[in-house]
């Protein structure tokens, strides 16, 4: 009976994604500013940039990598993707979504990592 129900508990933490560690970001967890949004993909190795606002500020994503700092422009319009090459030996530290606001200082999230 005992290890039936650690099993269940065990099946129930699988189902809600409770093996995460804790402070530990996924590679799915986006860093977001309004509609634009920066994560992963390829696991560690690249990311990409979303632009989900149409209204004339271009989106982009800065990157920490192990060899600098990048940057990864999306500046094909709303509503599209732009993705940074991916490198094995290269891999991306931490990531932070931001906006080019015309005469003003732009605006950037919080780092995820």
């Amino acid at each position: 009976m005992i290890k039936r129900t650690r099993l269940l508990a065990i099946a129930g933490l699988l189902a809600v994604g409770g093996f995460a560690a804790p402070g530990i970001a996924q590679a799915a967890d986006p860093a977001c500013i309004y509609n634009t949004c920066t994560s992963l993909y390829s696991g560690w190795d690249g990311a990409k940039t979303y632009d989900g606002d149409c209204d004339g500020n271009v989106g982009y994503g800065e990157l920490h990598r192990e060899s600098g700092t990048y940057s990864r422009w999306d500046t094909t319009g709303c509503g599209t993707t732009a993705y940074s090459g991916t490198n094995h030996s290269n891999l991306v530290n931490d990531y932070r979504a931001c906006q080019d606001l015309s005469l003003r200082p732009d605006i950037c999230s919080q780092w995820e990592w």
